[in-house]
């Protein structure tokens, strides 16, 4: 599948403009369901995912780069194929993944925002090798760029599995 459902991580960023996570009706990571996938190939580390500067207006980087950092966390724990660990400082043998949230577009129809564009900049490494280096990017039409609830639930765990299994394939090479 080629992205053809991508990248809510701009949706949930989006909304983190507007209030903080864990206010009622709002998301957090704990509500995310990752979609299964094959068989794990043990421990990857996450760096904090670094939000690029081509946000919204008043996006909260703070809460987006915890709240990001968290999704691939969990997404990457799913079913306890891949252990994640907490990333360190200086060099490891473990891979090592880092993410930045290179673009966000949103319309606000009505008063809700309505994601026209995001990117991911996916970077996987070990041993200062490089395994893995792809931007994710997914773009709608204004009539059907989806709200901030449809963009958590049927757009971002499908887009959320295509990077787990590059990454699990580049790890498996």
């Amino acid at each position: 599948m080629t992205l053809r459902y991508l990248f809510a991580f701009a949706a949930v960023s989006i909304a983190l403009a507007a209030c903080s996570p864990g206010d009622r009706g709002w998301y957090r990571v704990d509500d995310y369901a990752p979609l299964p996938s094959g068989p794990g190939v043990g421990e990857i580390r996450v760096a904090h995912t670094v939000i690029g500067e081509d946000m919204p207006e008043g996006l909260n980087k703070t809460a987006a780069t915890e709240l990001v950092t968290g999704l691939f966390r969990k997404d990457l724990s799913n079913d306890g194929q891949v252990v994640v660990a907490e990333y360190p400082a200086g060099q490891a043998s473990s891979p090592t993944l880092y993410s930045t949230l290179t673009r966000v577009a949103v319309k606000q129809v009505n008063g809700s925002g309505r994601l026209l564009e995001a990117a991911v900049a996916v970077k996987l490494t070990r041993d200062g090798k490089t395994l893995l280096e792809k931007t994710y990017t997914r773009t709608w039409t204004e009539a059907d760029a989806p709200d901030y609830q449809t963009a958590w639930r049927e757009a971002l765990p499908p887009a959320m599995l295509e990077i787990r299994n590059d990454i699990i394939a580049a790890v498996s090479r």
